[in-house]
């Protein structure tokens, strides 16, 4: 027995204009900025050309299998949402010139050869492809039309993989012609095993990269991953003794400003020892951390400075210095504030300070109430 073609499932156009008024939109096409046909069970798209000021479709979660029926709203659409269908065929969307954001999550793309549709598509920078059938990066290749705009770029979840020299090096050389590319998504596909490093040799070699895989990448990351790659565990820890001594020099100058204003030379002399012991520990945490796991990349030294802040022993820097900003304004800092009102203002703050901390592990600790 013949199996009969699927039926055609659409929408007419009193049927969208009831959508329309459901998700508090308008009886009259063109006035709908938005349009919500997901989850219809639509195999085709029809019906939308008087809907010419559309900026956003929802349109993921039905049986779709090509990208046609936008002629209507192909001028003005922003945004497309298109995942959880069954496309394979993407070129009709060349018509859509002023996409910025472009779902394709979860179908059957398998090649991204061809020009078409991004060669049309100048100011696209979010894109999403993940859980698509992407073998390599030969397969990516029309995604370079749009690498001047293109900002966010999610592959996770497809069958990327380089098995050889050669593929890892297309793939550096195809992610580095990507001018804005901020945040890229590979992993679950199979070059996050294969590639040596992977996290590290990625950073080193996109040097905007901001995010990679849900982990922020910041700029000790990118040091740190350079580092790493063109002198080993030995380089990086190097870079990383580098990274804590700058943190160590900025927050020194920090507090010693803090002392210097309320006249607290004690607790001066003592910063900078305890913040070297401090932050050296912490380099060697570090260092037998990655040692340990090469695939992790090092925690920023700022986050100790942050700590630090918190440490008991210096609550009454730090309760000063909230004190000082209260009085002279969040705005304004020590260099921009008169000699006369620096005076008045720590007079006033030394006056109304509370009981002095307790004294900890022998850290030397000024009680603002002692100060003339």
């Amino acid at each position: 027995m013949p199996i009969s073609p699927p039926q055609e499932i659409t929408l007419t156009s009193q049927q969208l204009i009831t959508i329309c008024k459901s998700t508090s939109g308008y009886s009259t096409p063109s006035l709908n900025d938005r349009l919500y046909l997901h989850y219809k069970k639509l195999t085709h798209l029809k019906n939308l050309q008087p809907y010419s000021g559309l900026l956003v479709l929802y349109a993921e979660g039905n049986q779709l299998h090509e990208c046609s029926g936008l002629d209507g709203p192909h001028t003005t659409l922003k945004c497309l949402y298109l995942q959880q269908n069954s496309i394979s065929d993407i070129s009709t969307l060349s018509i859509c010139t002023k996409l910025t954001t472009l779902n394709l999550a979860s179908n059957m793309i398998t090649s991204l050869t061809s020009d078409l549709p991004f060669s049309s598509m100048k100011s696209l920078h979010t894109l999403n492809l993940a859980s698509n059938q992407l073998k390599s990066i030969t397969d990516l290749h029309g995604l370079l039309q749009c690498r001047s705009s293109l900002s966010c770029l999610d592959l996770s979840y497809n069958q990327l993989s380089v098995e050889t020299e050669e593929d890892r090096q297309q793939l550096f050389e195809f992610f580095t012609s990507f001018e804005s590319l901020k945040i890229l998504y590979l992993h679950h596909n199979p070059l996050y095993q294969q590639l040596p490093s992977y996290r590290k040799s990625l950073i080193a070699q996109l040097i905007d990269l901001t995010y990679l895989d849900e982990r922020p990448v910041t700029e000790s990351d990118h040091r740190l991953a350079i580092a790493y790659v063109k002198g080993g565990m030995e380089g990086q820890k190097q870079e990383r003794q580098l990274i804590a001594e700058e943190v160590r020099q900025n927050e020194s100058q920090r507090l010693r400003n803090v002392c210097e204003l309320v006249d607290a030379p004690a607790a001066a002399d003592n910063i900078d020892e305890t913040l070297a012991t401090s932050i050296d520990n912490q380099v060697e945490n570090d260092d037998a951390e990655s040692s340990d796991s090469d695939t992790d990349d090092v925690e920023n030294i700022q986050q100790f400075a942050n700590q630090h802040r918190d440490n008991e022993d210096d609550l009454h820097i730090q309760r000063v210095m909230q004190k000082w900003e209260s009085r002279i304004g969040g705005g304004s800092t020590i260099g921009n504030v008169s000699d006369e009102e620096q005076i008045s203002v720590v007079e006033q703050v030394v006056d109304s300070s509370d009981q002095p901390p307790i004294r900890s592990q022998g850290t030397a600790v000024v009680s603002v109430d002692t100060m003339d």
